[in-house]
């Protein structure tokens, strides 16, 4: 970045240089990642923001790295909150615009279901896999792919099956049946035997 402020356009950092220093950061899991990461992204907005350079532009990727932090931060008792946040910012760009750049997909549904797993809150992973699912929906409603969400699915078997809840063996199953129901594919087997062996 300095180089190219100095003048050197042949080095200058784009979306792509942010978003991998962020997922850097996120796969540190060191006490230092959110603050770097939520730092890297607001950085990069601002950048966009004041120059429109579209290189700049945030895409889906860079918003999977900043909801990934949040996700894996289990200290901070705000972190899934902060990480729907995002989430919801991304939803309401890609509606207002229609870019894709902007298009909520399996990996961000499964980042937050997963976060929701690992603190044993399976019932709010469950009423998010319902939103993932009428997201989709509205996608194919208006004329966009069909998005397989099964890894969703399957972070949704696999929060009932750590959850330890009465009935999450019933839960884990009938999340299966739905599943074939919907016609996503997925390694859930594992997860569901998981649960009831």
């Amino acid at each position: 970045q300095a180089m190219s402020e100095a003048g050197n356009r042949n080095v200058k950092p784009n979306v792509i240089s942010y978003t991998t220093t962020m997922n850097c950061w996120v796969n540190s899991r060191g006490s230092r990642m959110v603050p770097h990461v939520e730092a890297l992204f607001r950085e990069l907005k601002r950048r966009f923001v004041e120059c429109g350079d579209r290189d700049l532009k945030p895409t889906q990727y860079t918003y999977n790295a900043l909801i990934g932090a949040y996700c894996r931060d289990m200290k901070r008792l705000d972190a899934i909150n902060n990480a729907i946040y995002y989430f919801d910012d991304m939803m309401n760009q890609y509606n207002s615009t229609g870019d894709k750049d902007f298009q909520p997909g399996p990996m961000h549904f499964s980042a937050i279901m997963g976060a929701f797993g690992r603190r044993g809150m399976a019932e709010e992973a469950e009423l998010f896999l319902q939103r993932a699912i009428e997201i989709c929906e509205q996608y194919k409603k208006a004329g966009g792919d069909q998005l397989d969400i099964g890894t969703s699915f399957n972070a949704l078997i696999s929060a009932y099956a750590t959850s330890g809840i009465a009935g999450s063996a019933e839960k884990a199953e009938q999340t299966l049946r739905r599943m074939l129901e919907v016609g996503s594919e997925g390694e859930s087997f594992t997860a569901l035997a998981s649960v009831v062996s």
